[in-house]
């Protein structure tokens, strides 16, 4: 069976060797593959672009999904003809359209908007942490002004501990902890915050010792500047101040997972509100 793609990762087309990628994992809208130390996700939910991805029609993933939980557990790169081939099923991307997951960083962007008409219509949604993204800001849920003081930290130990009690913490194939991480990271795509040494510690514990293989990839990506588009698509209405299409934005990005999406949110409304803080005090 050959399926045609519609869009297809730059990042991906420019990683691609002619080597085996092995399925790494099968879900209801698309799977996985294992390709040079990257999860790729092949498939479509909500025609969501994601880092190292390629989006196929809704009508094809059905398709392609039960090839592959039959028994497929590898594909070869063919990069002359642009295609993924495994015994069973061809993923054809020449003549699909180019994206990229790369976020370019505007100097002049500003924290200063109204976060509460901003975020206010999503303040109720329930986090994976049994809290609502309301109360977790707000700091109701004991927390956040710990690893808020650990933003701009040099002592390497405290950012480490701190980050213990995150990375990996809750369950799922993206920990709650990990998804709230993310949020506080693209926050920082936008508004340059975190220190070198929260960084660089994060960047230790972003291993499959303390987090899934999912979380990990989640990690790289975004330290390499690299976000679904919903993302990307949030910091551009910031830019051109569009409140109307940053909660189109929001809205999908709490379509992410089963609680992800809003673990997320709660990340980037707490990144913003302290990057925020921090402008009001210059």
């Amino acid at each position: 069976m050959e399926v045609k793609a519609k869009q297809v990762s730059s990042e991906f087309l420019n990683m691609s060797k002619e080597e085996d990628y092995p399925v790494h994992s099968c879900f209801e809208h698309g799977f996985n593959l294992a390709a040079e130390g990257r999860l790729c996700f092949i498939g479509n939910k909500h025609d969501e672009l994601l880092p190292y991805g390629i989006l196929l029609k809704k009508e094809d993933v059905k398709k392609i999904r039960d090839v592959v939980s039959q028994g497929e557990t590898s594909f070869c790169m063919d990069q002359e003809r642009q295609r993924l081939v495994s015994s069973g099923l061809v993923i054809d991307f020449s003549g699909a359209q180019v994206f990229s997951s790369r976020y370019q960083k505007d100097h002049r962007m500003r924290p200063q908007m109204s976060l509460d008409r901003i975020f206010g219509f999503i303040k109720d949604e329930k986090t994976g942490f049994g809290d609502t993204i309301g109360q977790i800001v707000s700091g109701k849920c004991g927390n956040i002004e710990v690893i808020r003081n650990c933003f701009r930290s040099r002592d390497k130990e405290v950012i480490c501990h701190i980050l213990k009690k995150w990375v990996g913490y809750g369950p799922g194939l993206t920990p709650s902890g990990d998804d709230f991480l993310l949020g506080i990271l693209f926050a920082d795509e936008m508004f340059s915050f975190l220190g070198d040494s929260f960084k660089a510690e994060l960047v230790k514990l972003a291993d499959s010792r303390y987090t899934t293989d999912v979380s990990v990839n989640q990690y790289f990506c975004a330290l390499q500047h690299l976000f679904s588009k919903s993302f990307l698509e949030f910091a551009n209405a910031w830019k051109e101040r569009q409140v109307n299409q940053m909660a189109e934005s929001l809205k999908r990005i709490l379509l992410f997972g089963h609680t992800s999406g809003r673990d997320i949110a709660a990340g980037l409304w707490t990144g913003i509100q302290y990057a925020e803080d921090k402008w009001r005090q210059l």
